[in-house]
């Protein structure tokens, strides 16, 4: 490989993680910290304020197949750029929102719509696509570049809502993206791009990669720790504040837990490239199971060493399937079709994400406590865990 075009590889990684932190990341991180202020507005209870989040993850899933779709007949260059105007406009009209019905149409839907085709499944193959060599290294840089984006950007997001209120939050990050989106016009490629893979000439379609055991198992793992990430963070500033921590000191947890998803993300990139193939779902199973238990220990103490344990430790787990999910999938379905399988899976994740914010939601309006909430996920993560270790990257 020549220097320019290594440099120029690397760069794509960077610019990939760069944008999915402040599109993807603000509105993950967004999501909780405006939760309180818009719920006292419009007068919406916990699980209602939850309501247009959800409707987000629901929208966030249908639009990852058509992502997945498009990026592997275009390239990345023209979904990214669509996709970053669009969650741009949805921000502007979520600011102008005069009711509720309003933020739940433009965040729900416009926004969501937006970060999903810009920021996830597209950047994921624009990587897949243009490094060959070490990809679980690059996609472990791309996710550490997200992570310390999200986690640098969110006290200025806390900033703007405390001074200036969440509808300026939305207005400003829409003139951002607008600023940003020459970025993906001069480095992304603007054709499909496929080159040699690793995997013997093995290639799936997803018509036939669902055909498999390890499809569903792999997409069930998927959903069981996307809901649980979901329910927990969009409800993780309340969840503190709720014991008594101030806005600033939960903002503080959250981003720390962000930034705990470095040092796993690069190692998981790392030991995957070296580990044999067949290992890596058990690997995967196991930190299931080990998140699985913090999440259990705090359903049943209730403390705040327990909830920040519980946090510190989805922080860990939550940057090693980010990484480790492509790989596998990358291994045992090859490149042609990546991109749509990959958005496959994010729409299997659709009705976990969708429904854990509103069950998380529904737990603290009728109890006071997010605890049979958690209980829940602790229950899928266990479960998903299980499955893995029943699944070899050799069979079906």
């Amino acid at each position: 490989m020549t220097q320019p075009r290594a440099r120029r590889q690397w760069a794509i990684v960077g610019a990939s993680g760069f944008l999915t932190g402040i599109g993807h990341g603000f509105v993950q991180i967004a999501a909780s910290a405006i939760l309180k202020p818009l719920a006292a507005e419009f007068d919406l209870s916990r699980a209602g304020a939850s309501g247009a989040i959800s409707l987000g993850r629901l929208v966030q899933g249908g639009t990852s197949l058509v992502a997945g779709h498009a990026v592997d007949i275009w390239g990345g260059r023209i979904v990214v750029v669509i996709g970053t105007v669009v969650m741009a406009a949805g921000l502007l009209l979520t600011a102008l929102a005069g009711a509720s019905l309003g933020f739940y149409l433009s965040w729900g839907l416009v926004v969501s719509a937006g970060a999903s085709l810009a920021f996830t499944v597209a950047m994921d193959r624009t990587i897949l696509a243009n490094v060959v060599k070490r990809r679980g290294f690059a996609l472990s840089v791309r996710f550490t570049v997200v992570a310390l984006v999200t986690a640098l950007q969110l006290p200025l997001i806390l900033w703007l809502v405390t001074n200036f209120g969440w509808r300026a939050t939305c207005a400003v990050w829409s003139g951002l993206l607008i600023l940003l989106v020459p970025l993906p016009l001069l480095l992304f490629e603007g054709a499909r791009a496929v080159p040699s893979d690793n995997t013997g000439g093995h290639s799936l379609t997803l018509r036939r990669a669902m055909k498999t055991r390890a499809y569903w198992i792999i997409g069930f793992a998927s959903m069981s720790m996307g809901m649980t990430v979901s329910g927990i963070s969009v409800h993780s500033i309340p969840m503190l504040t709720d014991r008594g921590w101030t806005i600033a000191g939960a903002g503080g947890v959250v981003a720390t837990l962000t930034l705990l998803t470095i040092p796993a993300r690069l190692l998981t990139g790392v030991f995957s490239d070296r580990l044999a193939a067949r290992h890596l779902p058990g690997i995967l199973g196991v930190v299931l199971l080990a998140f699985g238990l913090t999440v259990a220990a705090d359903a049943a103490i209730g403390t705040d060493a327990s909830l920040v344990a519980m946090m510190m430790a989805m922080g860990i787990a939550t940057g090693v399937p980010t990484v480790m999910i492509l790989v596998i999938s990358v291994t045992r379905f090859g490149q042609e079709s990546i991109g749509a399988i990959q958005g496959s899976f994010m729409f299997l994740q659709a009705p976990g994400t969708v429904a854990a914010p509103v069950i998380a939601g529904w737990a603290h309006d009728g109890t006071g406590t997010y605890a049979p909430a958690i209980a829940i996920f602790a229950g899928f993560l266990a479960t998903a865990g299980i499955a893995l270790q029943f699944l070899t990257t050799g069979e079906t």
